[in-house]
């Protein structure tokens, strides 16, 4: 008897310093005990709660759909199911959520003797979960590529925003080595070096550097990528951080600025070296033609005595159509530098069959293989044209607004 007396006594200081709420409750929800640590949270004494209904305490009273909630649930156990729900309890220093959970204990004939009730503290834990997805939110809405690799660089995340640019989805990647993700496809190059990099980054290394990446369908990219360990304090680099940004436009402009010196410097390198106007016209032209990256190009002078236009340059002509490149009067429609002259208007044709000069002068145009055009009036003061420029590209090409 004594023996059992102890045990009990032992049994309800262990329950009373759990660190979870612990009450039992009878099948109609009036409590019938309650730990120490339970009735602690709200200020009172472990007596000052027995045989109130569970649903009017202190934890619960504050809302009243939160006691339908808990009435409900009450009921639900006293049923014979075990039910268990998060739930926000109030204490004497505010609130917390907790995961409440209420258990039928049955007696003879299967009949529910009483009710456990237990709710524990998951408020950091919640806290935890939403920093968590926040993180996942913001890394998901990053332009930028995010990813996470575990030390043996296989893909554990990839945010969202980087699969719908490079068109792929998360299961196409997840698990796989970076370097062998389909956005290195087209690229063995660059995949010895990615590799290189996950190496080094599990050293313990930060890796920058420009790469190439590829969408899907093989649309190249340039990329600035940064490989960075992820240090887990004692345990060392736990994970790989990669990090990637694309950055045509800023390779574009680069190019800009690299074409602009380009042509400045052939122009300098004209006006000081040129012992006539002939070669002056020559060396510009064709720096223009290698600057922008066309096949062919000629550049005229107007006469106005004769009305004619009068070739000075001829830059990637064979020497069959170069005889071809002869004077031509302004008044002329015959020719298209004539047409174009006459108008007084640049043209900046990406595919010159999408131009209306394209219908009247097809036969001439594909005889000269004329697709990317260029052609640009000189004009002096008054609006005097002065002559006229044309550039040509063999195959469709873009033209840059900044070229223009």
């Amino acid at each position: 008897m004594e023996r059992g007396k102890l045990i009990h006594s032992e049994l309800r200081q262990y329950v009373d310093h759990l660190v979870t709420f612990n009450a039992r409750l009878s099948p109609n929800g009036i409590l019938t005990m309650v730990n120490k640590t339970a009735a602690d949270a709200v200020g009172l004494e472990q007596v000052d709660l027995i045989d109130h209904h569970f649903v009017k305490t202190y934890w619960f009273s504050y809302d009243i759909h939160v006691q339908e909630r808990l009435r409900a649930a009450i009921s639900e156990a006293a049923g014979g199911k075990t039910v268990s729900y998060k739930e926000k309890i109030r204490v004497k220093d505010g609130f917390i959520m907790a995961q409440l959970s209420l258990r039928p204990v049955f007696g003879e004939q299967e009949k529910v003797e009483y009710l456990v009730a237990e709710a524990q503290d998951v408020t950091e834990l919640i806290e935890a979960q939403k920093e968590m997805r926040d993180a996942y939110e913001l890394l998901n809405s990053m332009s930028n590529f995010a990813g996470i690799a575990d030390t043996d660089g296989r893909m554990r995340f990839v945010n969202m925003k980087a699969l719908e640019m490079l068109g792929f989805k998360a299961d196409e990647v997840v698990g796989v080595p970076f370097w062998e993700c389909g956005w290195f496809a087209f690229l063995p190059d660059v995949r010895d070096t990615v590799r290189q990099s996950i190496d080094r980054a599990r050293r313990g290394e930060t890796v920058r550097m420009e790469i190439r990446a590829c969408t899907k369908d093989g649309i190249e990219m340039p990329v600035f990528f940064t490989c960075a360990p992820i240090v887990n304090g004692e345990n060392g680099v736990s994970a790989i951080a990669l990090e990637g940004a694309v950055i045509t436009e800023l390779k574009e402009k680069e190019e800009i600025i690299r074409r602009e010196r380009r042509a400045f410097q052939l122009i300098a390198d004209a006006a000081v070296n040129a012992e006539n106007v002939h070669t002056l016209c020559q060396m510009v032209l064709f720096g223009l033609c290698e600057t922008l990256d066309f096949a062919r190009g000629s550049l005229r002078l107007y006469d106005a005595k004769t009305n004619a236009l009068i070739p000075v340059a001829v830059f990637g002509a064979d020497k069959d159509k170069e005889n071809k490149i002869v004077p031509h009067s302004l008044d002329d429609h015959r020719y298209v530098v004539s047409v174009m002259a006459e108008s007084r208007e640049p043209v900046f044709s990406p595919d010159i069959r999408d131009h209306p000069i394209y219908q009247t002068h097809k036969k001439a145009l594909d005889n000269w293989q004329v697709r990317a055009f260029i052609s640009w009036p000189i004009m002096g003061r008054n609006e005097r044209l002065l002559g006229t420029l044309q550039l040509i590209g063999t195959s469709p090409r873009e033209i840059l607004h900044q070229d223009r």
